[in-house]
């Protein structure tokens, strides 16, 4: 939750006399000494209507503890700043949380509790395991896995005590696959991986991550499945990701690589210096080629999807053993890879113009 001013109680450290504007106390529970001033923080979780609700921690004199008290506030317009300094201007409370830097906040956390549940295995986790993986607080984790279980984006397993994502958001995303170039993209995949024999990638960007967003496995009996759909790696690791990056402006890609320094630590030859190294290879060549870096037995290669303004909006990759990558072969497929990332490129503009102009 945001933190903010503790002006507006701290003149009233009790919770009785907080009834004095208009607050009504929903609950109330002892938690851990803290050291300090008698209150320690207020935070506000913004709800629906005009409620906010506020958490404040007072220290009790006599009992020796700190006390957690949730509150629902009603604020009044003009009467009580959530400040505390009750100053006005054309009857509007100054100081007050601004409910778009809430909702951001909110937001924010949301997606980080989905992406969890994304990235975790099948049986789901428990909630402490959704707290350590975003880092919030088991409190904060609980009041979004409820709600996002109210609209049916999660699901709890009362027999396991475990939350997995729900029907909901899988109905949300089928929605939205009609307009994603993942549509576009299958019949592309499976002639690739028809005429290769091998397995075929596509990938796209999801921030400074590559996104598996499908996948085809050729005929060839020994296949190169170093990749699950759902899979995510730090831009520039790995054929497909390498492709998204490479072709970005140069002052996005020094940014991609000091922001995502710490995640390819687990990739030991993704340095620095080694990643602007393959990402000049990449552009002199036209296509990125993973030279067994991650699996050394494993090659790939992947090229760019761009749009008609050169933006990149996916990558198409092949990998399989390193035997069937080298050349004239792997020429060969690199040839495929850039007549069909130009169709798909071309496909991908006329649907987006069509989309753009229907809803004009």
């Amino acid at each position: 939750m945001m933190q903010i001013g503790p002006g507006c109680v701290e003149r009233h450290r009790k919770p009785a006399s907080i009834a004095q504007f208009g607050v009504n106390i929903v609950s109330s529970a002892p938690i851990r000494k803290m050291p300090g001033k008698r209150l320690a923080f207020v935070t506000a979780l913004a709800l629906p209507g005009d409620a906010l609700l506020f958490s404040a921690v007072w220290r009790c004199h006599k009992k020796k503890l700190a006390l957690r008290t949730e509150i629902l506030f009603h604020f009044l317009k003009g009467k009580v700043s959530l400040s505390g300094t009750n100053r006005r201007r054309g009857g509007e409370t100054m100081g007050m949380v601004r409910p778009k830097i809430q909702s951001m906040q909110t937001i924010d956390r949301v997606a980080t509790v989905l992406r969890a549940l994304s990235e975790a295995p099948s049986t789901g986790l428990r909630l402490s395991d959704v707290a350590k993986a975003t880092g919030l607080g088991k409190s904060t984790v609980l009041r979004l896995l409820g709600a996002l279980a109210d609209v049916g984006y999660v699901e709890y397993d009362d027999d396991v005590r475990r939350y997995r994502l729900g029907y909901g958001l899988f109905a949300l995303g089928l929605s939205a696959r009609r307009f994603h170039i993942l549509d576009l993209a299958r019949p592309v995949l499976d002639r690739l991986a028809e005429s290769t024999g091998d397995t075929v990638f596509l990938s796209v960007r999801d921030g400074d991550q590559a996104l598996c967003a499908d996948r085809r496995t050729g005929s060839y009996p020994i296949r190169s499945l170093t990749l699950s759909v759902g899979d995510r790696r730090p831009l520039g690791v790995g054929a497909g990701s390498l492709a998204l990056l490479a072709f970005e402006a140069d002052e996005e890609i020094q940014r991609i690589i000091a922001a995502n320094r710490r995640e390819r630590q687990d990739f030991g030859r993704f340095d620095d210096l080694s990643l602007a190294t393959m990402i000049k290879a990449t552009r002199q060549e036209g296509f990125a080629f993973n030279d067994g870096h991650i699996v050394s037995a494993m090659n790939a290669v992947a090229v760019p999807v761009l749009d008609d303004s050169g933006r990149v909006v996916a990558a198409l990759s092949i990998a399989a053993i390193r035997e069937r990558m080298q050349e004239p072969r792997r020429a060969e497929l690199v040839a495929q890879l850039h007549a069909e990332a130009r169709a798909l490129g071309q496909r991908n503009t006329q649907k987006t113009e069509r989309t753009v102009r229907a809803d004009e």
